[in-house]
């Protein structure tokens, strides 16, 4: 009876064992199922094939004129959504909003029925409270350029992803894009024109708009010049232009614009470019604040021909013997390479770097450059050259910096597009000998010099033409039937409020009529003389 009674006990014993056994197994899997790593894979798992969140977007920031006048701006837009049958009247008033309601019973389940505009946001909620509806609505934005044409090529484009796409777009992107919030939903595998679901508010993350910002450019300015530039450009069937205006007292871009628009290219920044007569304020300013030359002294034009190495540079007109400043107001390329050869390698090289021609302007506006390599391997032919602005290439806003410093006493500035943002000088570039100088002979370009079509009545203007023969890379030689023809000048001349700096590439006409006088210039005018005329009649 014993041994009976033992045997049971050890079978209950080893019973009792396995099932605590079997309930410490079950509680460790489901431990791991339920807590640990492998569970987590499995929640992270079942979230992919069940769950989905619709896009709350943030709104951009809106891009402002210095005038607080609106540029880049948002329309709002609903996105709408069917979550079950609706009757007929409610179908033929969402119809009428441009939306596509879906006959018959959705089982509860939700389908995206199209998109309308803010002015319909009434109506809608009406319907949805009124009539009872089953529908819902979320918002989102859409980007909108007030004056598109004329601004496009600054400030660029945005994507169907709401992300900056060019253009200051998409450099000041991160500022003004802002964080997107989110709604999780269910998925149900259904296939619409989008994915249907069960909305569900759960762990909803609001958006966060981005920030707005305020730009130094001036709307008025912008379509002036946008104006004048896209007519001398169609007038002449021109490969294209730009035209940039400045305050040179702080390197503040009042304008920027560029014509025709092609995929919101930029010329002033994004297309390199020989820059011609501009140039040779390089070695007429080194040359005068060293003392080199004096403005009255005489030099010796050579028939309007010097031989560098073989190379021939030839003046459009033959003057013979002429002061320094008859030199520059008509200018001649043979004073002007003969002045770069006076003055060495190094002294040209860092007077160019000075000015900031052919180095990195300091802005985030970033444009190509290319600097002319090591100056210690310069020919005399290359000197030569360089003095006329050849052999370079640089971008509309280092040339803009570079003269803004003859008109404001001879500091080269940091471009300045964002209104709040400082003034920088970069560094003091001229000396008073060089810019009391400078400023003479650019007026006497103007009064009786190359530049004669960009003078203003009662007005005094201070500029320089400059023409430059495109380089053709296919046939190896400088074609004198594409041109690059410009004129850069500031004024008053005494007390400078505005730069303006005209770029025309390769208009066609008249060959000998496709210089930078005869093109640019008057372009300059017509800018000029409408600001002007608002300064003084507006009080702007």
């Amino acid at each position: 009876m014993v041994d009976i009674l033992k045997i049971r006990s050890w079978r209950l014993y080893l019973t009792g064992s396995i099932l605590l056994l079997l309930f410490s197994l079950s509680t460790i899997q489901l431990w791991t199922l339920q807590i640990g790593a492998k569970g987590k894979k499995l929640r992270e798992r079942a979230e992919k094939q069940f769950y989905d969140e619709i896009t709350l977007p943030a709104s951009r920031g809106v891009i402002y004129d210095r005038h607080n006048r609106p540029i880049a701006i948002n329309v709002g837009n609903i996105e709408v959504y069917q979550h079950g049958p609706l009757n007929k009247d409610v179908i033929a008033s969402l119809k009428r909003y441009g939306l596509s309601p879906i006959s018959g019973n959705l089982h509860k389940r939700t389908a995206y029925i199209g998109y309308t505009t803010f002015e319909y946001i009434d109506s809608l909620e009406y319907l949805r409270k009124s009539k009872k509806a089953n529908i819902s609505y979320y918002r989102y934005w859409s980007r909108a350029y007030v004056i598109e044409e004329g601004y496009s090529s600054l400030i660029g484009y945005v994507g169907k992803d709401r992300k900056g796409l060019s253009g200051l777009e998409k450099i000041l992107d991160p500022y003004l894009r802002g964080t997107n919030g989110k709604l999780p939903c269910f998925k149900t595998g259904e296939k619409y024109s989008r994915k249907r679901f069960f909305t569900l508010e759960k762990k909803r993350v609001n958006p966060v708009n981005g920030k707005s910002l305020k730009l130094s450019i001036d709307s008025y300015m912008q379509e002036i010049a946008y104006a004048a530039l896209k007519e001398k450009v169609d007038e002449l069937s021109a490969k294209g232009g730009f035209v940039i205006i400045t305050n040179p007292n702080n390197g503040e871009i009042l304008s920027m614009v560029s014509y025709p628009i092609k995929h919101n290219e930029n010329f002033v920044l994004s297309y390199p470019y020989e820059p011609g007569s501009t140039f040779k304020i390089v070695a007429y300013s080194k040359a005068l604040d060293d003392s080199i030359i004096n403005p009255f002294d005489s030099i010796d034009t050579e028939g309007g021909m010097l031989v560098v190495d073989n190379k021939t540079i030839r003046d459009v007109h033959k003057m013979g013997k002429i002061t320094w400043l008859e030199a520059f107001s008509h200018s001649s390329n043979v004073a002007a390479a003969k002045l770069a050869l006076k003055l060495g390698r190094k002294k040209m090289y860092e007077q160019m770097l000075k000015l900031g021609l052919g180095v990195p302007t300091g802005s985030f506006l970033k444009g190509e450059f290319k600097s002319p390599g090591d100056y210690r391997k310069w020919k005399d032919s290359k000197l030569a050259t360089l003095g006329i602005g050849y052999g370079l290439l640089v971008n509309g806003l280092q040339m803009a910096m570079a003269y803004g410093a003859v008109a404001n006493g001879g500091y080269v500035y940091s471009p300045k597009i964002l209104y709040s943002s400082m003034p920088v000088k970069e560094r003091k570039a001229l000396g008073e000998r060089s810019v009391k100088y400078l400023k003479l002979f650019m007026r006497r370009v103007v009064e009786e010099g190359t530049g004669k079509k960009a003078r203003i009545k009662d007005i005094t203007v201070c500029g320089k033409t400059g023409t430059a023969m495109v380089y053709d890379r296919e046939k190896h030689y400088y074609n004198p039937r594409r041109k690059v023809t410009s004129f850069i000048g500031f004024l008053p001349c005494n007390a400078p409020e505005y730069l303006i700096y005209v770029v025309i590439f390769e208009p066609k006409g008249t060959p000998w009529l496709m210089y930078g006088g005869e093109v640019a210039a008057p372009v300059f005018k017509k800018i000029a003389e409408k600001l002007m005329y608002r300064r003084i009649h507006e009080n702007i």
